[in-house]
């Protein structure tokens, strides 16, 4: 049972052919039977029999054409190539962004059957590209819609040219907080938490967020920050906690000292706190069933909880949206969602809290709730040791209730860009949640990274997290 149900394996192609893309719904069950026997575990009968009902609710009448068909794509001089649905999804995700035939063909594979999105070939490429004589990027598609038109412009820029919308949410959201909370206390099956239905059920340790690591050190140009976008907008793409360093440094304009974001110097990743906090509040305020975590890290000048609890009441609407803990179990996405409650704050480094001057209940140490993985890898090796990555290095040995794993490389010149092109890889991440969990026998839930444009981890939290979702309710 534990070889069939763990998500690496529900993830895995040969798996995915088998049980996720039945050649019709219809057969499901008899996919289903014929494992058992293969595996020889009749207890699975049960389970398999709701995995696989599930997937074709979800699915409906969405499933791939068996056999090859032919694809005319871009300068093919009247030729046409024969194709299958396994090679799109697995060598050519792109062709589902320009070819009619394909996304016809393949919907299972295009990602046109609801939770599946189409992530492989739902992304701008960052780097530029050859287009006749001229080099472009993606910035000009989105300036001059007549790029568009070209087939290389399409296959590298999907999302600037309008062909898909790499979206984290995969339900709809209500007209307001009280239809959510009607549809939350009435049991109504269609609701939406952090991008998912099945989220709403689990409890907030139960969860996984992708999150990014000093998540306010970004630049497009130093080769010292840790992002080259800022926080705002990997909100879109599905980061949900954001580990912030802050300081007390002297205001550009008198001898006060103010705080603020800064990593570890007042003059390195500085950004005004007070605006960051504004962006993030309009957002949630247009995506009323996404919660977000902070963890602060006192840094810089000895800045207090209280500090910051008085900037965040300072944005308008803000405090309203912190949800304070009682010290109990954690609720569940659904009951935080459905009381308006958006946000969790914590904070670390700072006085020994609960009990000392500068201490908020709002803003509660982090240590005390989660055991975090070493910070200072200096290669991937260091990252892919185990079992020595995966033991906490701070907040306990597990007894807490969260399990933060960092996954990023700091090495002797600053957050390793070239590292980050291995580690936010989803297969590397799949790995390293399924080892640490091995490890520590504790599920992770944070996935901390440098570098968040680059690779896939918000889709692997995500996959994760519907796993952990769907496991849950066929459990109740």
């Amino acid at each position: 049972i534990d070889f069939f149900l763990h998500p690496f394996f529900l993830m895995n192609d040969e798996f995915v052919n088998y049980i996720h893309l039945p050649v019709s719904c219809a057969s499901t069950k008899t996919y289903a039977n014929m494992i058992i026997t293969n595996l020889s575990i009749t207890s699975c009968a049960f389970v398999l029999h709701l995995l696989a009902s599930n997937v074709c609710i979800r699915a409906e009448t969405c499933e791939d054409v068996s056999g090859t068909f032919d694809v005319n794509y871009g300068k093919s001089n009247g030729k046409t190539w024969l194709r299958n649905c396994k090679q799109i999804r697995r060598k050519y995700p792109h062709l589902c962004n320009v070819s009619a035939v394909v996304l016809k063909n393949c919907s299972m594979s295009c990602g046109q059957c609801g939770n599946m999105g189409n992530w492989p070939s739902c992304y701008d490429v960052t780097e530029s590209f050859t287009l006749g004589t001229k080099t472009r990027s993606c910035a000009n598609a989105v300036s001059n819609s007549n790029l568009c038109r070209k087939s290389t412009t399409k296959k590298n820029c999907p999302i600037s040219c309008g062909i898909c919308e790499r979206s984290f949410t995969n339900c709809p959201y209500p007209d307001s907080y009280d239809s959510y909370a009607y549809s939350y206390s009435n049991g109504i099956s269609s609701l939406c938490c952090n991008g998912l239905a099945t989220n709403c059920n689990l409890r907030v340790d139960e969860m996984l967020f992708a999150t990014m690591h000093n998540a306010n050190h970004s630049s497009e140009y130093s080769p010292f920050a840790n992002h080259k976008a800022p926080l705002e907008d990997a909100l879109d793409v599905g980061y949900r906690a954001f580990f912030l360093d802050i300081c007390k440094c002297n205001n550009n304009d008198d001898e006060d000292l103010e705080v603020m974001f800064c990593h570890a110097y007042c003059s390195v990743g500085r950004r005004d706190p007070t605006i960051v906090f504004s962006n993030i509040v309009s957002w949630l305020e247009n995506n009323p069933m996404e919660l977000i975590i902070f963890n602060f890290e006192m840094s810089h000048g000895d800045p207090l909880p209280t500090e910051v609890w008085t900037l965040m009441s300072s944005v308008s609407g803000m405090a309203d949206l912190v949800y304070e803990h009682d010290g109990g179990e954690w609720p569940t996405m659904g009951s935080l969602i459905a009381a308006g409650k958006q946000i969790i704050a914590f904070q670390h480094n700072g006085p020994q809290c609960p009990g000392s001057t500068g201490c908020s209940s709002n803003i509660p140490e982090f240590f005390d709730y989660t055991m975090e993985t070493n910070w200072d890898y200096d290669t991937v090796e260091e990252v892919e040791l185990l079992p020595d990555s995966c033991y906490p290095t701070r907040g306990g040995n597990g007894a807490r209730n969260f399990y933060s794993i960092n996954n990023f490389v700091t090495g002797r010149y600053g957050p390793s860009y070239k590292a980050a092109l291995v580690l936010n890889e989803k297969n590397f991440v799949e790995q390293r949640l399924y080892h640490c969990n091995k490890v520590m026998n504790a599920i992770p839930n944070f996935i901390n990274v440098d570098y968040w444009q680059q690779g896939h981890v918000p889709e692997a939290a995500q996959e994760v997290n519907l796993y952990r979702g769907e496991r849950k309710q066929m459990s109740e």
